[in-house]
């Protein structure tokens, strides 16, 4: 008899005796498994169904979706030709057969936790069939329900932080988790990780990056931890409703080097001529840089990859020499691929005067300022947020520097900077958004409609290069 197993305690895993299942054609068909497998105890009508995964569609077309995404589901599962289905269908309802020949480590786990508290004993430690059960429970917890798993629905991800916080955490005591830990070590670490505890010894000269990078890996008793509430999901897109927009350009299909070629040219460039930058080549710097430019299970997808597609990183433009582009600061809104003007004039002494006195801040045509909104992935990645959100401001920096490599224009990353005084130079409070890189950019070769020259290496042009 075939038999269906899922891990949600940690990533989503499904295997059909023993497989892994790897022909589900999107997260829309795993996210249905999970919830119908966890909530199997009642049927689920379809109308509910549909507007959990796609609840800014209309109701005809997300049922529309639905049916398509059942059927992709029953095929992987070969549903239609086992003798006992995981799956109950009618016109109205669907329900995970929870009498079906599967294993779910979420139930096996909340089951054991659930048995070792009723059960009639003196002491825990003196029942060994409790020991065993929480022996069990500890090998079935590999990390957080769910880890990693993201849908572009507010309700769905509701459904996984109630299931996180309030029911998986509920069966998590914290004498009987105390008891796992000390039982199997490290299974029970990743429990542990949401308990207040002694953490890892560190060096006593530990700074406090050192101390963070430890207390913030995964399975570590750590006093971040005890943080009672993580906040709310924030809005995707960030969003200036008063200030005046400006269109850019279409970034159109110009061509420009070679990835290899970029990549074999990329330099850190600070010697900067006076001509300006092109509307259009700002246009299209921005775009290969983190602009969406995809769309995948109704979640849009951009330039630069994100953990969970959270995109904490906001984007500002400190224009000093663009051409049909007042001079001043822009909120990049990669929403709709326009700028909302927030300031305007000459910004050049205090962005070098915050950029601790490196002129060529002033000298590029245009600086770039990234920030995070550590809330956006902080109510779901909790203490490794700031990891996540540097790693992602990492990979934009990098776009910029190989699209202004491929279009024959120089940039230079800057990570030293008066953070207080950049943070008051685009109007953030440093706190719940704070500016983490700047990058200066030039159009030292580009030209409008034209190729840069693949043999003018950036050697031959600069005074300093790193």
């Amino acid at each position: 008899m075939t038999r269906l197993t899922l891990t949600l305690l940690g990533p989503f895993q499904a295997t059909l005796d023993g497989a892994p299942i790897t022909a589900f054609e999107s997260d829309k068909v795993r996210a249905l498994l999970a919830y119908l497998a966890v909530e199997s105890d009642r049927p689920q009508r379809r109308e509910t169904l549909a507007g959990l995964l796609w609840p800014d569609m209309a109701e005809r077309t997300a049922r529309t979706n639905l049916r398509h995404v059942l059927a992709n589901l029953r095929t992987v599962l070969n549903d239609r030709d086992i003798e006992q289905p995981f799956l109950f269908t009618s016109r109205q309802t669907i329900q995970f057969n929870p009498e079906a020949n599967f294993h779910l480590d979420v139930k096996g786990f909340t089951d054991a936790i659930a048995a070792t508290t009723a059960h009639q004993h003196a002491t825990v430690e003196a029942c060994e069939t409790c020991i065993a059960r929480l022996r069990a429970a500890a090998k079935l917890y590999n990390g957080d329900f769910l880890t990693g798993f993201s849908l572009n629905s507010d309700l769905f991800e509701t459904w996984i932080t109630t299931w996180r916080e309030r029911k998986i955490i509920s069966h998590q005591d914290g004498f009987f988790l105390h008891l796992i830990n000390l039982l199997i070590g490290g299974a029970g670490g990743f429990i542990l990780g949401h308990q207040r505890s002694t953490g890892p010894s560190l060096p006593k000269n530990a700074d406090l990056g050192m101390q963070y990078h430890t207390w913030s890996k995964p399975g570590i008793p750590n006093p971040l931890a005890a943080v009672p509430d993580w906040g709310q999901r924030l809005a995707q897109y960030k969003s200036y409703p008063d200030a005046p927009h400006v269109s850019l350009p279409a970034p159109g299909d110009a061509r420009g080097l070679t990835l290899e070629d970029a990549i074999r040219q990329r330099r850190s460039i600070r010697a900067y001529d006076a001509a300006p930058m092109t509307l259009d080549a700002l246009s299209r710097l921005l775009f290969h840089a983190d602009s969406i430019n995809a769309e995948r299970g109704g979640t849009r997808l951009r330039a630069a990859p994100s953990a969970g597609a959270l995109y904490p990183i906001e984007t500002y433009v400190i224009a000093h020499r663009v051409d049909d582009l007042e001079p001043g600061l822009y909120h990049y809104a990669v929403q709709d691929h326009t700028f909302a003007r927030l300031h305007t004039g000459n910004l050049r002494n205090e962005i070098v005067c915050a950029g601790l006195m490196q002129g060529f801040l002033g000298e590029a045509n245009i600086v770039l300022v990234l920030t995070a909104m550590f809330q956006r992935p902080r109510w779901k990645y909790r203490e490794r947020t700031y990891r996540y959100a540097m790693l992602e401001a990492g990979h934009i920096g990098q776009n910029v520097y190989l699209a202004a490599a491929s279009m024959g224009m120089g940039a230079c990353a800057v990570g030293a900077f008066n953070d207080d005084a950049v943070n008051a130079l685009v109007g953030v409070d440093g706190i719940n958004e704070a500016a983490l890189y700047l990058l200066a950019v030039e159009a030292r070769l580009f030209q409008k409609n034209k190729h840069p020259r693949t043999d003018a290496h950036p050697r031959a042009l600069l005074r300093k290069e790193v």
